[in-house]
């Protein structure tokens, strides 16, 4: 079986959704590691713990890397719908080959 190519333009694309990924996960994981996160009524995030600058910086630095990724999405997926679909085939024929 033979892999697919795809063009550079895609190819940059999903680059660039890779690292925006990694850069939300990462700003995720320091959001959460903020004590008290998460530790309100249906695991909201109290107020009292918002209002630290520590807190307010982490959620910022998620909000920036969530937004770009929405950025690209919106203007890309329209644009690569045929490799994004075909990169999902590829990705379900590996889970289940496993």
């Amino acid at each position: 079986m033979t892999g697919t190519t795809y063009s550079p333009q895609f190819l940059a694309y999903r680059a660039a959704r890779e690292a925006l990924c990694n850069r939300m996960r990462e700003a995720a994981k320091r959001l959460d590691a903020i004590p008290g996160t998460g530790s309100g009524l249906f695991g909201l995030t109290p107020d009292h713990v918002k209002a630290t600058p520590q807190w307010r910086a982490a959620h910022f630095a998620y909000w920036q890397a969530h937004t770009a990724l929405a950025d690209l999405n919106r203007r890309n997926v329209k644009r690569f719908k045929r490799e994004i679909a075909q990169e999902q085939r590829e990705r379900r024929q590996a889970a289940l080959s496993r």
